[in-house]
């Protein structure tokens, strides 16, 4: 017995629960906030759901509201025309005026942006159907509104020919079709008048009003449908894109009324192609910057370089290292790309030196101040300068990954800069310091840079590649070099300062680069 009585309690408290539970979640004023949530969001797919689910539960004029605005703002016109229309017939003459006059100017705007076409069926009762979607039985109580543009209807009735068209419909422009079904000719032979059959009234709904019915596997509506039919065994099916079929055998009583509240699941299983990212091309206005390092391919063509590398050099030279010339530089760009071409300006802030060294044996000849002693002379070159250039820059890229090659010519401007270190070997503590003058030129420069980019961003990427960079003193300008000195000495001991020249030929540099670029 105590046992009953909990299981009693329990039972009560369940249940009243549930209940409780239920009218909260069907609350219309829970429902209505929901809804205006998700349009103030701007979210209208949503908003149209809730709003339809609202309506259907409690129709109201804010729930017809909801529907229409939310049809207007997602560009179905046809439909918010629809929507809006039946909202001034119901409710309109008690909305507010500002309300009203917001539904009857959008009225206005989606008839001239919309057709409507009107049917003159000659028989009562045919099906009629507007591109495969039920529209209801002739005759139809208003004109079918539609979106501009091909459109297919069909009419059908038991015992006549399937009537078709496909009108043109245009945005403001209404048209009639007259439609005039001829029997088929099983239809035109006499046949023995039915016997009394036992039937039934049957009502079908979904929880949205949305999902084609289809009734003994015949399509007979949308959201619902309500007939009276024979009774017996009869098969329900509801089908709507995205949500698993819903289907169910039903048996029909004499006079005994059926209803059935239908709500879809969400597909279980729902299948996809491969996602196809959208190319992004390369277009519109790109720059950035590059940090690089560099070595002078083939020396600078100083002085110190040429006499240390010549096979005839004199005697008095011991030993020499010509020495490298390495360099540092930093660069920007700014252009505009047409996939795959750009044409862009360049400039490059440059850095480079050399420096050469000797060991020298003592002079048997008078230079016309006295022989050089033996000694060291320690030469260091420093070069400063930069280029700018018209570049065409040429691009090609996957998802992540652009390869991109940029040349072009321009002017480049140098100075150099001499310094001449150079000890006795017999007494180090004699010294001789030489500092000259900058000696700069000018000259047309040529540069060509292939580079890789892995985007991290729509529009931004890192950046490496290798530069190539050529110019000459003497294209434009003259030979850089200083103006010979006499007056140096180790001691009492005079010490030759002839002319150098800073740099001649061809100047190459060579050298990898860092950066980020960013734009398209």
């Amino acid at each position: 017995m105590r046992r009953w009585i909990v299981l009693c309690l329990v039972t009560a408290l369940v249940g009243s629960a549930s209940r409780e539970a239920r009218a909260q979640t069907t609350d219309p004023k829970a429902q209505l906030a929901e809804a205006d949530k998700a349009a103030k969001a701007k979210d209208w797919q949503k908003a149209l759901s809730a709003y339809e689910a609202l309506h259907m539960a409690a129709p109201s004029a804010e729930a017809l509201e909801g529907i229409a605005t939310a049809r207007y703002e997602l560009k179905q016109d046809a439909e918010a025309h629809a929507a809006y229309t039946e909202w001034l017939e119901k409710y309109g003459a008690k909305a507010s005026a500002a309300k009203k006059a917001t539904a009857q100017a959008r009225v206005k705007e989606l008839e001239a942006r919309t057709g409507a076409i009107t049917l003159d069926v000659d028989q009562a009762g045919a099906q009629i159907t507007v591109d495969d979607k039920l529209r209801g039985f002739s005759p139809l109580p208003s004109a079918v509104r539609l979106a501009p543009g091909a459109h297919k209807v069909r009419v059908t009735k038991d015992g006549f020919a399937p009537f078709e068209s496909a009108p043109n419909v245009g945005a403001g422009a209404p048209q009639t079709i007259a439609v005039r079904l001829v029997a088929n000719a099983a239809a035109a032979k006499p046949v023995e008048a039915p016997a009394a059959h036992a039937t039934a009234p049957l009502k079908i709904s979904t929880s949205d009003g949305k999902g084609l019915v289809y009734l003994d596997g015949k399509l007979v509506g949308e959201g619902a449908y309500s007939a009276e039919l024979p009774a017996g065994m009869h098969t329900i099916r509801v089908t709507r894109d995205g949500y698993d079929p819903f289907e169910e055998q039903i048996v029909l009583k004499d006079k005994e009324p059926l209803a059935r509240s239908i709500t879809l699941k969400l597909a279980s299983k729902i299948e996809t192609g491969p996602v196809q990212a959208a190319k992004r091309p390369v277009e519109g206005i790109y720059g950035g910057f590059q940090l690089m390092g560099t070595l002078g391919v083939g020396g600078m063509g100083s002085s110190p370089e040429k006499l240390c590398d010549a096979a005839d050099r004199p005697p008095e030279v011991g030993s020499c290292d010509a020495g490298s010339a390495p360099g540092a530089g930093v660069g920007g760009f700014l252009g505009y790309h047409w996939d795959p071409v750009g044409v862009e300006l360049f400039a490059l802030a440059q850095y480079d030196q050399q420096s050469p060294s000797f060991r020298w044996n003592a002079s048997s000849v008078d230079q016309g101040i006295g022989p050089d002693p033996a000694r060291t002379e320690d030469f260091t070159i420093r070069r400063l300068g930069g280029l700018g250039a018209a570049r065409v820059r040429l691009t090609f890229q996957s998802d992540k990954i652009r390869f991109s090659t940029a040349g072009g010519l321009g002017l480049s401007t140098r100075t150099l800069y001499l310094t001449r270190d150079v000890r006795a070997t017999a007494d180090p503590a004699l010294a001789d310091k030489l500092v000259t003058d900058g000696q700069g030129y000018l000259s047309l420069a040529v540069n060509l840079e292939p580079s890789i980019q892995y985007r991290i961003g729509e529009a931004t990427a890192l950046m490496a590649g290798f530069s190539i960079i050529l110019d000459s003193p003497t294209n434009l300008d003259d030979v850089p070099r200083t103006a010979p000195e006499g007056n140096h000495r180790l001691g009492a001991n005079g010490l030759t300062t002839p002319s150098y020249d800073l740099a001649s030929g061809t100047q190459l540099w060579m050298g990898a680069f860092v950066g980020m670029m960013f734009g398209p």
